[in-house]
């Protein structure tokens, strides 16, 4: 993730750190040396479609601290087609990925 945009999401308290276990397809949560529990969020890149449209990939997984008790494993992924132009752009399409054909595994 680029820095810059790290940086904001930091000043604007949207995150509290950043974390990077590895993708496994582990049914434990990852634990992730931070200042609170949270979850892990992860974007694939953009991916172009024909016209003015494109998808993405998103996971979420809630992740434990070193020193808290393991917690409940919590997943899951998304996959959105969005489109517009400029400055208006909206999610057009939601799906869900079966686990066993994730992009991000």
């Amino acid at each position: 993730m680029d820095p810059a945009l790290v940086s904001e999401l930091r000043r604007r308290n949207i995150v509290l750190g950043t974390c990077a276990p590895p993708i496994t397809e582990s049914r434990k949560a990852p634990r992730c040396d931070a200042s609170g529990p949270g979850y892990l969020v992860r974007f694939t890149d953009v991916l172009a479609l024909p016209g003015d449209s494109v998808e993405v990939y998103l996971s979420v997984q809630r992740f434990d601290l070193p020193s808290s008790v393991a917690s409940h494993f919590f997943r899951f992924e998304r996959a959105y087609q969005i489109t517009g132009s400029d400055e208006h752009w909206r999610a057009a399409r939601e799906g869900r990925i079966p686990e066993n054909r994730s992009p991000l595994l």
